[in-house]
């Protein structure tokens, strides 16, 4: 019998920079498509990669974005042509992008992404109420 191993991919960390400021970052394996076999290894043509992201905490306003590739395994006998793009960014999340095309053929890609912007504290605006 195989073992199943389950994996949580990108691990987000949570960094408050000033009470009213934070950053939040992941890096981790985008795809992996040798090992299946699948279309951004065995593809031709336009191909693209959508993973959706939901922040761990919500942003007060569209927080800055910056996405980056961290690593990539592609056929050597061909060119390496890829675009990678975070969008739909909104407050509580956005869209990481890899788009391929023409004969690349791209085994796996890893990236990591940062966004920084404007956060609520945790219980920042409740309100508790004492009896007395």
């Amino acid at each position: 019998m195989k073992d199943e191993v389950i994996r949580t991919p990108f691990i987000q960390q949570l960094l408050h920079l000033s009470s009213s400021s934070a950053v939040i970052s992941a890096t981790d394996e985008l795809f992996n498509h040798v090992d299946t076999g699948d279309y951004m290894w065995t593809g031709d043509g336009e191909r693209r990669v959508e993973m959706n992201f939901i922040f761990k905490q919500p942003f007060l306003d569209v927080p800055v974005m910056s996405i980056a590739l961290s690593g990539a395994d592609a056929d050597q006998s061909t060119n390496l042509r890829f675009n990678l793009s975070a969008e739909n960014v909104t407050a509580t999340g956005f869209t990481a992008v890899f788009l391929t095309w023409d004969n690349t053929h791209i085994a796996r890609a890893s990236v990591s992404w940062t966004a920084i912007g404007p956060i609520a504290q945790p219980g920042a605006g409740r309100t508790s109420k004492t009896k007395g």
